[in-house]
C-alpha cells in the first residue's frame, strides 16, 4: 500500500510538472505571436510611411524640374508692375478724350502679351494661379474687344443696320464682367476650402496610417 501510495504521488507530481511545462510553452507561444504581430505592424507602418514619402518626393521633384529665369524671378516687378500697370496708366492718360478706342486697343495688346507670357513662362509654382490669371486676362481682353467693336459700330453711319450686333455685344460685355466678378469671389473661397482640407488631412494622417495598417 505504501508503495502504491508513493507511486501515485510520483505520477501526480509528474503530471503537475508536465502541466507547468505546457503552461510555460503556451506563454512563450503567446509572447512569440505578440512579438511577431508587433513586428508585422511595424513593417506595414514603415511601408505605408515610405509610400507617402515617395509620393511627396515625386511631387517635389516634378515641381523642382521647372527651372526659372530672369523674367520669372522678377515677374511681379517686370510684368505685373512695369509692363501691365505702368504701361496701362500711360496708355489711358495719353489716349483719353477722343482716342478711347485707340487706348483700349493698346490695352488689349498689353493683356494679350501678358496672357501669352503667362502661358509660355508659367512663372508661378502652382498651375492654378497661372490658369486663373491667364483666364482673367483673356476675359478682360474679350471685354475690351467687345467694347471697341460696339463703339465702332455705334459710330457707324448705318448703325441702325447693326443694332442686333450692338445689343449682342452689350450683353456679352455684361456676361464677361459677371464671369470676372464670379472668378474673383469664388477662387479665394476655393483656396480656403483647399487649405482647410490640407490642415484636416495633416491632423488625421497618423490615424489614417493606423487604420490602413489594421
Amino acid at each position: 500500500a505504501a508503495t502504491e501510495k508513493l507511486g501515485h504521488r510520483c505520477r501526480a507530481q509528474r503530471a503537475e510538472d508536465k502541466d507547468d511545462k505546457n503552461k510555460e510553452v503556451g506563454l512563450g507561444t503567446e509572447e512569440t505571436n505578440a512579438k511577431a504581430l508587433d513586428q508585422l505592424l511595424e513593417r506595414r507602418y514603415k511601408t505605408l510611411k515610405a509610400k507617402v514619402n515617395l509620393a511627396k518626393s515625386m511631387t517635389k521633384d516634378a515641381v523642382n524640374k521647372r527651372q526659372g529665369n530672369f523674367v520669372t524671378y522678377g515677374w511681379i516687378l517686370i510684368m505685373n508692375l512695369a509692363i501691365r500697370q505702368l504701361l496701362s496708366v500711360v496708355v489711358i492718360n495719353t489716349t483719353k478724350g477722343n482716342l478711347v478706342v485707340v487706348g483700349a486697343s493698346f490695352q488689349m495688346m498689353v493683356f494679350a502679351i501678358n496672357a501669352a507670357m503667362l502661358i509660355v513662362f508659367r512663372p508661378y509654382t502652382c498651375d492654378r494661379i497661372v490658369r486663373t490669371e491667364a483666364g482673367m486676362l483673356t476675359i478682360l481682353f474679350l471685354i475690351l474687344f467687345s467694347a471697341c467693336l460696339k463703339d465702332l459700330l455705334t459710330s457707324h453711319v448705318n448703325a441702325h443696320l447693326y443694332r442686333p450686333v450692338i445689343d449682342g455685344l452689350a450683353q456679352a460685355i455684361d456676361a464677361f464682367a459677371l464671369v470676372v466678378v464670379g472668378i474673383a469671389c469664388l477662387v479665394p473661397l476655393y483656396e480656403m476650402l483647399g487649405l482647410a482640407s490640407k490642415l484636416f488631412s495633416w491632423y488625421t494622417e497618423k490615424d489614417q496610417l493606423l487604420n490602413d495598417i489594421y
